[in-house]
């Protein structure tokens, strides 16, 4: 098993159901607020470069 994996068990983000790994709700928000997160980053690194004429 991936050391991901057993982290995200570990947090409660992924539940082992058998065969399956399921994310929970809570791993779903996780997600989510790392994808808006890695969003703002980029926004700000373009109106940067922006700003800077490149």
């Amino acid at each position: 098993m991936p050391r991901e994996v057993m982290a995200g068990l570990a947090l409660g983000l992924l539940r082992d159901r058998g065969e399956e790994l399921v994310v929970t709700r809570r791993g779903l928000y996780a997600i989510s607020y790392l994808m808006k997160a890695f969003y703002v980053k980029i926004s700000q690194i373009r109106a940067m470069a922006i700003r800077k004429g490149i």
